[in-house]
């Protein structure tokens, strides 16, 4: 068993999550941060192991893909996920947004418009107005607390003349909701019928709440030639900062543009040990991660009940981030943002970021003395 209770300290390690404020300012001390969606987890035992030997050739040159990389990749995505993907159809790229930003400018041109669906997380808009592209926001429905799609809307937006790519999260950052097989086609059958590409980041594929089951648009779709699936080991392995990331896609064309604007690859001996020894070694530990993730959630759950009784909490399906409805308090998100920094020293995400004011995003992947603590902090506290 892997002892996910263990603490690890970060502070003074360069660790954005435990350094840096809201407006790049240091973090207290005491900080408990439940903010950025990185794990506070030491990696599985293996990925450690795997870089120990790769920073033992002290020799840290221009690198290829190592032997049984790609296998390994095929395999764990076979495996956990239901994919055959052959070698030319994966481009690697440094990152999920570097990788969404990379299509979106290789396959639409300046005023084309990006549907995407609101909130969302929010390095999304940055993406479609880097190179003066449009967003046409699909915004969910929430009924209370739980998110769906506004098809009649998507319908109208996918006919915009300007409409050429629509991109989605599954699972969905911030509300957390994993698409089903009939949602995520009717999303497939608009854009067929509008001529869309459907560029889906599922950079949280494996962490997956328990009663719950994600379903890739690659296993779903697995001859379509307008779809582009972006991922990464990095939420799964707590790898954010090794800059590693797949894009799968079918159309040879689409790979050889988006290559074209992605320029040299710039992967390093470092990462790629990494990810080929998280691949090959690690799925008990994905197993016993969610496992232990989805005892967080029943604890935030049962505290927020106790001591916020009036929030809505949408029950998240995938991913370890909460996220919460304290319209019923307050809808200055931002406000209890500063409020908790400022004065108890627990650093969480106001939604006004992601286009969802009055929320709140949790991060829940951490030891659960930090949740225990964390409210122990805030419980008595007026909003």
């Amino acid at each position: 068993m892997y002892n996910f209770d263990e603490i690890i300290d970060r502070r003074h390690t360069g660790a954005l999550k435990w350094e840096s404020g809201p407006d790049g300012s240091s973090l207290p001390e005491d900080i408990i941060p439940m903010w950025v969606a990185d794990m506070d987890f030491p990696c599985a035992s293996p990925i450690v192991d795997a870089l120990h030997k790769a920073v033992d050739n002290r020799v840290y040159g221009y690198s290829q893909y190592p032997e049984g990389y790609f296998d390994a990749l095929k395999d764990f995505y076979a495996r956990r996920h239901n994919i055959t993907i052959n070698e030319d159809e994966i481009l690697f790229t440094a990152g999920v947004v570097p990788a969404l930003q990379y299509a979106v400018l290789a396959l639409t041109e300046p005023g084309d418009g990006v549907i995407t669906q609101t909130p969302v997380y929010y390095p999304f808009f940055g993406v479609i107005s880097k190179g003066n592209r449009v967003l046409l926001d699909n915004k969910l429905i929430n009924t209370d607390g739980k998110y769906s799609i506004d098809f009649d809307d998507l319908e109208k937006l996918a006919s915009d003349p300007r409409a050429k790519v629509m991109m989605i999260c599954s699972p969905h950052n911030p509300v957390g909701r994993v698409w089903t097989a009939e949602e995520l086609t009717k999303m497939q059958e608009i854009c067929l019928r509008h001529d869309l590409v459907f560029l889906v980041d599922e950079i949280h594929h494996d962490l997956i709440r328990g009663g719950y089951k994600h379903i890739s648009v690659m296993e779903l779709f697995p001859d379509a030639q307008n779809v582009i699936c972006c991922t990464a080991p990095s939420k799964t392995f707590n790898l954010a900062g090794l800059g590693v990331s797949h894009m799968f896609c079918r159309n040879k064309e689409y790979l050889k543009k988006i290559a074209a604007v992605r320029g040299y690859p710039d992967q390093n001996p470092l990462s790629l040990a990494a990810v080929k020894a998280a691949f090959t070694n690690c799925d008990d530990w994905i197993d016993q991660l969610n496992e232990y993730i989805d005892g967080n959630f029943d604890l935030f759950y049962e505290l927020v009940e106790k001591y916020f009784p009036k929030a809505k909490i949408t029950e998240t399906e995938g991913t370890y981030l909460a996220w919460v409805d304290i319209r019923a308090y307050t809808e200055d998100s931002k406000a209890v943002e500063t409020l908790l920094l400022d004065k108890y020293h627990v650093y969480i995400e106001c939604g006004d970021a992601f286009h969802g004011e009055g929320f709140l995003r949790i991060n829940l992947a951490c030891p659960r003395s930090y949740v225990e603590e964390a409210f122990d902090r805030i419980k008595d506290i007026k909003l």
